[in-house]
């Protein structure tokens, strides 16, 4: 439901990390998954090879990517053999591998294939599985990419699930689809909705046996009625969930309920409560094998945060320096997949041209050996011609593909290391802004606290473009939209607004920017919306900003828009005006050869145009 690095941690989690864990403890195999999977390619019948390749679905330690080729291998025998079940339940397969990998396109092809099969087949537990699976997509890149049409896409898949598993009483696949819709309410923070489907999946799931589902259920409830601000019911369940835990013995469960815990006791001031369980949750977790990085990580920001609090600056800053090198250690390690997930593709292909290459080359020789048999010394020679040929085109080939495999890995390899340097400057700066929040808990002149606030906040304007450069794949364009929506909900929130009483209207055409100019433009709009915050919507009783970027005949234009008490044309343009605000902003233009015109009518209006060529 929410990124691994926010305080909630939600069950779909737990499911992942048992997996996981589970898989770990299964006695190891000296035979390699492509040798056991050769095996399968060898003369035998169609039913034969699918139940051989079913049973590799199990294979200790198979990658994701193993896994899509061995769906799409069961896929074929499967069809091959006629198996309409098998057929389905290997796209099932693939749909949950590609899922993983994050190709959520493929992933959604293969749920729908799936889904039009168990219909036309009557096949109603199919049909929730895949009307479910679909759901979640949609859930993650609504998340992911803010999308709220995604999340009402996904909506409309689970009342499908909800219509079939109620009119054929299957009661496990409404409670998961349930589940589903109450995340889905969460996160578009309709939390009472939310609290009142998981009472209704609650209420369904009394007679189920399934521990993992109840656990997932009570942990959702919890973060619900805790972004409700319903503290009480959220402990309670929590209690419920951990009481579970302990009656199987799961060390998992109990490691991501008490960090839900220890989150909750925060929120309600009971600052000495949660350090407790902030440290027992560190402490099972680390009895796991593999450790919780990301527990953790969460633990770690909190106790920060709570030290903070109680002006233990000494243990804060330690906290604060683990925290940095938790995150550097966790983001080698992604970093470390990607580099094998990219070997491991390469690998494969490798191979699969080989296999090609392998199989063309006997059917050469069998032809060659009739033409050998035949005696016809012409045609032998015409033959002879043509391998030769096709072996110069062939080393020819193989060349170019070489060299085409080294620029791609070149290329690969400074893209990772462009990523790791956004990450290190991102990281320096959140060590600054930490820095700057211990310095302001030791000033006592409103002056001074104010001042080193915006410096935090113009920190962290910088902080959000790098951490989005080293975490999508175009290192040197930032996404205007997300980045003005997300600097612009972070100092929302510092200036205590939220949706409830205020609205933010954005209007970006222009998304994606070079950072050389989406890091001054990130700098100006954080001065802009921080003196609209501070000043202009004092004893307006509905505040509203609106936020336009565009781009049209050669010219980026950046407006910023507040319905608030307008301020002065002279104050702001007059030269003696010393704010450092207002000379950053005035340096920042110069810098991008900026225009600058500033409206007053029912509020104020600040229009920036900036040459595209600048």
């Amino acid at each position: 439901m929410l990124s691994p690095l926010k305080t909630n941690i939600t069950a779909s989690v737990c499911f992942i990390m048992v997996t996981l864990l589970s898989g770990l403890s299964k006695a190891q195999t000296q035979v390699s998954f492509d040798s056991s999977l050769k095996v399968t390619q060898s003369v035998m019948p169609d039913s034969a090879r699918l139940h051989q390749l079913q049973k590799l679905q199990k294979f200790p330690g198979i990658t994701p990517r193993q896994s899509v080729k061995l769906g799409s291998l069961i896929l074929a025998a499967a069809t091959a053999a006629h198996a309409d079940t098998a057929v389905m339940l290997a796209y099932e397969y693939l749909g949950g591998n590609y899922s993983t990998l994050n190709d959520f396109p493929a992933a959604l092809k293969s749920y729908l294939t799936e889904l039009g099969m168990a219909e036309h087949f009557n096949d109603f537990g199919t049909q929730a599985i895949a009307l479910q699976a679909i759901a979640w997509i949609y859930k993650t890149t609504g998340e992911t990419d803010n999308t709220p049409a995604d999340f009402d896409k996904a909506n409309d898949y689970i009342q499908k699930g909800l219509a079939i598993t109620r009119e054929h009483h299957l009661k496990e696949r409404e409670v998961r689809l349930l589940i589903t819709q109450g995340i889905i309410y969460d996160l578009k923070k309709m939390h009472n909705k939310a609290i009142e489907t998981y009472k209704e999946a609650l209420a369904k799931s009394a007679d189920l046996k399934i521990t993992q589902l109840k656990v997932s259920l009570l942990l959702d409830m919890g973060i619900s009625f805790k972004n409700n601000k319903e503290y009480n019911n959220a402990l309670t369940v929590y209690k419920q969930a951990e009481h579970i835990a302990d009656s199987v013995s799961s060390d998992l469960f109990k490691a991501y309920i008490i960090t839900n815990e220890a989150n909750l006791y925060y929120e309600m001031q009971q600052l000495p409560l949660s350090e407790k369980t902030a440290m027992d949750a560190i402490q099972i977790g680390s009895k796991i094998p593999g450790g919780l990085d990301r527990t953790r990580l969460d633990m770690y920001i909190l106790l920060r945060k709570i030290y903070e609090k109680q002006g233990n600056y000494k243990d804060a800053l330690a906290y604060a320096t683990m925290l940095s090198g938790l995150k550097d250690s966790i983001f080698d390690k992604d970093k470390s997949f990607q580099l094998k997930d990219l070997q491991e593709k390469y690998d494969t292909d490798n191979k699969d041209k080989q296999i090609v290459s392998q199989q063309a080359q006997i059917n050469y020789n069998k032809k060659l050996n009739i033409i050998l048999g035949a005696g016809a010394f012409a045609v032998l020679l015409i033959a002879g011609f043509i391998y030769y040929n096709l072996r110069k085109t062939a080393r020819l080939n193989r060349t170019v593909s070489a060299q085409r495999d080294e620029l791609s890995k070149q290329s690969t390899a400074l893209s990772v290391m462009m990523k790791e340097l956004h990450h290190r400057v991102k990281n320096n700066l959140q060590i600054v802004t930490s820095l700057l929040n211990l310095q302001s808990m030791r000033l006592t002149e409103e002056s001074a606290i104010n001042a080193v606030q915006e410096s935090k906040h113009r920190v962290q304007a910088m902080s959000l473009i790098h951490q989005r450069l080293y975490k999508t794949d175009d290192i040197t364009r930032i996404n205007m939209k997300e980045y003005i929506r997300e600097l612009a909900d972070f100092l929302a929130t510092s200036y205590g607004y939220g949706p409830d009483n205020f609205t933010t209207e954005l209007d970006v055409e222009e998304d994606w920017v070079d950072i050389d100019k989406a890091l001054p433009l990130g700098l100006i709009l954080n001065e802009l919306l921080t003196n609209a915050f501070k000043y202009a919507f004092t004893g307006i009783e509905h505040p509203r900003l609106r936020i336009a970027f565009k781009h049209a005949e050669g010219n980026f234009t950046l407006e910023v828009k507040d319905n608030g008490k307008g301020i002065q044309p002279g104050e702001w343009n007059d030269k003696r005006n010393t704010s450092f605000g207002r000379q950053l902003v005035k340096a920042l233009c110069n810098q991008l050869r900026a225009t600058e015109k500033l409206e007053v009518a029912n509020g104020t209006s600040f229009i920036f145009t900036i040459p595209e060529a600048a």
